[in-house]
């Protein structure tokens, strides 16, 4: 599948990993969720399914603490 350069993808409200197209394609994923117990999940079926995703806890009140730049594209589904 063709991104268009597209290599990282910053995903906002990732969940249990409902949505793990990008990295089943090959896309690095940064995976931000508010709830620890969707974080947890997600990197346990991360590392099951061998996908490039790196889960993390984020309160979205935060300032995102990425460098400009840093992702190729954003991502959100139902946030």
């Amino acid at each position: 599948m063709k991104f268009n350069n597209i290599k990282k993808v910053l995903e906002l409200g990732a969940g249990h990993g409902r949505d793990i197209f990008f990295a089943s394609n090959g896309l690095e994923v940064e995976a931000l969720d508010y709830s620890a117990i969707a974080v947890e999940r997600l990197a346990k079926i991360t590392k099951e399914i061998g996908i490039p995703i790196k889960p993390q806890l984020f309160d979205v009140k935060q300032t995102l603490q990425f460098p400009d730049g840093f992702f190729d594209a954003a991502y959100s589904h139902a946030s």
